[in-house]
């Protein structure tokens, strides 16, 4: 609560233009805040994934001007570890339909079977069949929707009442 008087509205009033001055720097630290939270949340969830292959995802920020921090996840195998492939699995990604990742029907569609091959690495639910001019030939039956950049952005919304009332507070 701020209780002001006539002696201390010229006080009051530097002390606003003072908090109107910060506010620029209040709100970079705001975006970094959430932005990290967001980064490791994904990290941690692509470095963990369940995922047939190489899993070579990298989460990073970049700002786009003053106002916004655009968090991205940038690797071949991205959206194959986000929502998930094959039919062996639930298609539980709650913005698969929206981005038109149908479960079998991208990538080379070979997801619309139970199982299929591949030469590379097996990943973490590979079925390493046998080896062909040194490349293995792994089996998989898909992976998982692992929900990595959803559940950092649901993490995010959830933190941004407490970091705001911590950056944007009156001193």
């Amino acid at each position: 609560m701020i209780t002001v008087t006539i002696q201390g509205l010229s006080e009051f009033k530097d002390k606003m233009q003072k908090y109107r001055k910060s506010m620029t720097e209040r709100k970079k630290e705001f975006l970094t805040r959430l932005g990290e939270i967001g980064i490791d949340t994904a990290s941690v969830s692509f470095k963990t994934a369940h995922y047939d292959g190489v899993n070579d995802v990298n989460v990073s920020s970049k700002w786009n001007g003053s106002n916004t921090l655009i968090i991205s996840a940038t690797g071949q195998t991205v959206t194959f570890i986000e929502f998930g492939t094959g039919v062996t699995y639930a298609d539980d990604h709650p913005l698969a339909q929206e981005f038109g990742m149908i479960r079998g029907e991208y990538g080379q569609g070979k997801g619309k079977q139970d199982s299929w091959v591949y030469y590379g690495e097996e990943g973490t639910m590979g079925e390493w069949l046998r080896t062909v001019d040194n490349q293995y030939v792994i089996r998989t039956r898909g992976n998982p929707a692992n929900r990595c950049m959803y559940d950092a952005g649901k993490k995010m919304r959830e933190e941004i009442e407490k970091i705001a009332k911590e950056v944007f507070r009156f001193d």
